[in-house]
């Protein structure tokens, strides 16, 4: 590969990798007001208290804890770089339930310093009223709904009803320059663990095809070895074949019309024969942009690691809670 197919492959990977970058900037950044729902518990309360416990009856506003209610611990966060004012808001920020759910009660039960929040309850919908939702500020809250159960007549799991719940669960709001609400679980380590299992696979394959790519780098077989001898005072760059007997024909790359076959010790031995290997500048191309585009998914998927950390940093503490929490 020479310079100048290096220089324009650079700049053909920096022309993609740059107009990638912007588009997604365009796209995020084009709404600055961002809310963050973070799940910082969800507890089957059948299944946590009364199902391991025999002989032991739990009363919830004077009736028996159904295997369906469910305590849901979360926490909206102002994740965006612009503050949200009452005058902003079109549509108030809700929880929305299909019509077989139902939400039992809600309340706040922490908040930043003068957030003032009213709560508005009914069989499907938690709407939370808000005067200014500042960056970095956050309103916690708890709220008990009730969950289907399956009509199989089996037991239902903790799993199962926590999976039901978040699937049906919806964050709408009509807030002016504000993208939709993003959910997400609670940012601990575990979590931040879990995300990290989740790419081993990813990059064990793109070091598997990092591998392959510097191998077919290394020992490409379409290597050719390539002769500079001089004929008539002049270079000429020739091919090798090997002929029967001790003779070899040596072919002109060069120059076309040189073509002679010599024995092949009194070849090996002329002086000033310079030998170089010539490589397919094709392949050499493809694999040089292969390898360029793996390195580049190698740095996503730490740009990704980076991101999802400090994002988890960054609610940590809006939340209040040290990193080590």
């Amino acid at each position: 590969m020479t310079s100048e197919q290096l220089i324009g492959f650079l700049g053909l990977f920096a022309t993609v990798v740059f107009g990638a970058l912007s588009v997604y900037l365009f796209l995020t950044k084009r709404y600055p007001g961002q809310i963050t729902l973070v799940d910082e518990s969800t507890i089957a309360l059948f299944d946590a208290i009364v199902k391991n416990v025999s002989d032991l009856a739990v009363l919830y506003r004077e009736r028996p804890v159904s295997e369906g209610l469910v305590l849901f611990r979360g926490a909206f966060v102002n994740t965006g770089s612009k503050d949200i004012a009452a005058d902003m808001v079109r549509e108030r920020l809700s929880l929305r339930l299909p019509d077989n759910f139902t939400w039992r009660s809600a309340k706040v039960v922490s908040s930043s310093p003068a957030v003032q929040t009213r709560i508005e309850l009914t069989a499907n919908e938690i709407s939370f009223d808000m005067d200014l939702f500042r960056c970095k500020e956050f309103i916690r809250f708890e709220a008990v709904v009730e969950v289907p159960v399956n009509s199989t007549g089996r037991s239902d799991s903790e799993k199962n009803l926590k999976e039901r719940l978040h699937q049906a669960l919806q964050a709408r709001h009509r807030i002016a320059d504000t993208q939709n609400v993003r959910m997400r679980e609670f940012p601990d380590e575990a979590y931040t663990n879990r995300q990290l299992k989740k790419l081993r696979v990813p990059f064990a394959i793109l070091a598997v095809m990092i591998l392959i790519q510097c191998g077919i780098l290394f020992f490409d077989s379409s290597a050719q070895l390539r002769f500079i001898i001089e004929d008539k005072g002049e270079q000429v760059e020739v091919k090798l074949t090997p002929r029967t007997g001790d003779m070899v024909k040596l072919t002109g790359v060069s120059k076309k019309e040189y073509a002679k076959s010599v024995p092949a010790k009194d070849f090996f031995n002329t002086p000033g024969i310079v030998a170089r290997t010539v490589r397919d500048r094709s392949m050499m191309i493809v694999t040089f942009s292969m390898i360029g585009i793996t390195l580049a998914l190698f740095g996503g998927l730490f740009l990704m690691i980076y991101r999802e950390r400090w994002q988890a940093k960054r609610l940590r503490r809006a939340l209040g809670l040290s990193d080590e929490t």
